[in-house]
């Protein structure tokens, strides 16, 4: 596809997502710090903690990373698995955060964790075969971030029931997941997902939820102080300068439609840009 019919393929996707966000409640939903997309719909990695009673009987964490240039506050997150109907959730899902201070930048130190959290949502969202596509929700958070980059990793908790949970994979973003835990090697050393999985590179697919700190207000490229309906021609004017060569509307940075923090402007800040909607610039 021509990226001119990129674009307009892009704007007319935009367009209707955003008529629908028009129409939510206010206080529907916070604004995305970070997505990775979707399920790519290739594979799965497996990621849960299970139980045989209240005995830890199987123990595996994957973790992705996340760009936070000037830093943020998650509230929440999103992330979608691959189940089989018998997979025995109880209601309880692991989150943590590690600091990039690793080995060669990976998952390091433990910024923040909460195991056996309640109140997350689990909705059934598609199937891939005899698997059902979950989608796991969790609000209500308040982490801190500074600026960095940072390991994310989500499971959730189930009883014995000789089914597994695979965190679902999405396109690659520059990067892979790291794994460490029960059979992969000596279980608790963080290993890159390619030394385990056969030399494939994957990223897995989740949204972190919140709002970002300080610096330039992402996704307000009319340069108002707001992100409103507004900045939704210029974004997407911005999709059609690569690297901001030629970018006419100066002096407002074309980097202000970098949405998602990762340097650049490109179809992956669509999805964090609609969850921009209604930010007023600190």
């Amino acid at each position: 596809m021509a990226w001119g019919a990129g674009v307009v393929a892009r704007r007319a996707g935009l367009a209707a997502v955003l008529a629908l966000a028009a129409n939510a409640p206010a206080g529907d939903r916070d604004p995305i710090l970070w997505s990775n997309g979707e399920p790519d719909w290739v594979s799965g990695i497996h990621a849960e903690r299970r139980l045989s009673g209240v005995t830890p009987v199987l123990d595996r964490w994957v973790v992705d990373d996340v760009v936070l240039p000037g830093g943020g506050t998650v509230t929440g997150f999103e992330w979608w698995t691959i189940e089989r109907s018998a997979f025995d959730w109880i209601g309880l899902v692991d989150l943590g955060i590690l600091a990039a201070d690793g080995v060669g930048g990976g998952p390091g130190t433990i910024h923040w964790e909460h195991l056996g959290r309640s109140g997350a949502a689990r909705s059934t969202v598609g199937a891939w075969g005899s698997y059902g596509v979950q989608r796991y929700a969790v609000s209500g958070l308040n982490v801190r971030l500074p600026a960095g980059t940072w390991w994310v990793g989500l499971r959730p908790v189930q009883q014995e029931s000789g089914e597994s949970s695979y965190w679902a994979t999405a396109d690659d973003h520059g990067s892979q997941v790291y794994l460490r835990g029960t059979g992969w090697f000596d279980g608790v050393t963080w290993y890159r997902g390619s030394q385990i999985l056969g030399g494939q590179v994957f990223d897995v697919a989740f949204t972190v939820f919140g709002v970002a700190s300080g610096g330039p207000c992402p996704g307000d490229v009319t340069c108002d102080g707001r992100v409103d309906f507004d900045d939704i021609d210029r974004f997407v004017s911005a999709l059609g300068y690569p690297g901001g060569v030629g970018w006419p509307h100066a002096p407002c940075p074309w980097l202000r439609a970098d949405c998602n923090g990762d340097g650049t402007v490109n179809f992956d800040d669509i999805d964090p840009f609609v969850g921009r909607i209604g930010a007023v610039c600190p």
